[in-house]
């Protein structure tokens, strides 16, 4: 049912960038033949204020066709149509669906700042992990240490924060550590030590204790707002940083970057599981996840090659500025490029697709 969720929510998305489209273009007077959601072969359409609404048999996206759109600079423009539009028209009209994107992250961020969460405490106060981790084995638990400690210091070393905990075991496995910590008894509180061998995952040394988790109250309205806009435009920051050389191999943990981009892109099926499964985690993860996937889309559209939004914005800027359109063996070759961008992007993500219901099936058939 998760998938069927996140599908149904991820149409809702696209819808709703389809519908920026639509009713900015509307409003500056074009006729939009056709609005789908969905791609291929029409299950069912209705005309209605002069456009065919349709429901599209592959659920994976949608469309808002104006009249005209693929317009031809030598071509006699009909009134109402996307081509005769002045440029700047076109441009807010492409701008219009990745705005949307934007304003629903936003607006996601916001309620979720306004809702309360659970979140794990910044504070070195401990819960045991083989209490609430099955299987996972706790060197302070085993040396007595109890949830609901709080940790002073480890080895002479003060501890501040739970960060610091990770910081001063992290390259010790196997040591035997001088762990004081602070215990509220019927008495107060008391201070203990306790050496506790330090355990290890992977490589790191662990003491098998998590933060523990805290409730954190609804912010104000006006915060919540503020903090839902900032909160977009870091999310938006992230995403861009993502695409600068510089950023990439650090992005993808330092493997090579084919490798790193087919592990870390979700294609559609991936996607639609993710939401459905922060659906289930409660409002404020939910919330979250569909800001970034908003954000995405956001990101993605404004990319300036076709077929995205941002090709059109820079071809309406290209025209105001050089008084001209330019010309069809110009856009094609813009076309032909972002065709195989998209071709990349596409094949990048039904491979990582592939591999994540390939896992699946292993958990199943176990």
């Amino acid at each position: 049912m998760g998938i069927v969720y996140g599908l149904l929510v991820l149409e809702a998305i696209v819808f709703l960038h389809e519908l920026g489209h639509y009713a900015v273009g509307r409003l500056l007077g074009m006729n939009v033949e056709s609005f789908s959601l969905g791609f291929g072969p029409v299950i069912f359409h209705r005309e209605a204020f002069g456009t065919d609404w349709r429901i599209s048999l592959v659920p994976l996206g949608g469309y808002c066709a104006f009249r005209d759109e693929a317009f031809d600079e030598f071509a006699v423009q009909k009134e109402g149509s996307y081509g005769a539009a002045r440029p700047i028209f076109r441009a807010a009209v492409n701008c219009a669906g990745p705005l949307v994107n934007f304003i629903v992250a936003f607006m996601a961020l916001a309620v979720a700042a306004m809702s309360w969460k659970t979140a794990y405490s910044q504070e070195p106060v401990v819960e045991i992990a083989s209490e609430s981790v099955h299987g996972v084995h706790s060197a302070a638990g085993d040396a007595g240490i109890m949830s609901g400690d709080r940790i002073v210091s480890i080895d002479g070393e003060r501890v501040a924060a739970f960060s610091d905990i990770r910081r001063l075991v992290s390259d010790r496995p196997g040591e035997v550590l001088e762990v004081v910590f602070e215990r509220n008894g019927t008495s107060g509180a008391e201070m203990k030590s306790a050496s506790v061998k330090v355990g290890q995952s992977g490589d790191a040394g662990v003491l098998g204790v998590v933060a523990m988790k805290e409730k954190i109250p609804p912010e104000p309205f006006f915060r919540a707002v503020a903090s839902g806009f900032s909160g977009a435009l870091k999310m938006v920051r992230l995403t861009v940083g993502v695409f600068f050389p510089s950023n990439l191999r650090a992005a993808f943990g330092g493997r090579g970057i084919v490798d790193g981009i087919s592990e870390n892109v979700a294609g559609p099926v991936q996607i639609m599981s993710l939401i459905g499964d922060t659906a289930s985690s409660g409002l404020p993860p939910f919330l979250y996840f569909v800001a970034l996937v908003n954000v995405s889309l956001f990101v993605l559209n404004m990319l300036p090659v076709a077929p995205f939004d941002g090709f059109g914005i820079v071809l309406a800027f290209v025209e105001i500025f050089f008084r001209r359109r330019p010309s069809k063996r110009v856009r094609s070759a813009i076309g032909i490029f972002g065709t195989a961008v998209i071709a990349s992007l596409f094949c990048v993500a039904v491979l990582s697709d592939f591999v994540y219901i390939q896992e699946l099936l292993k958990n199943v058939w176990k």
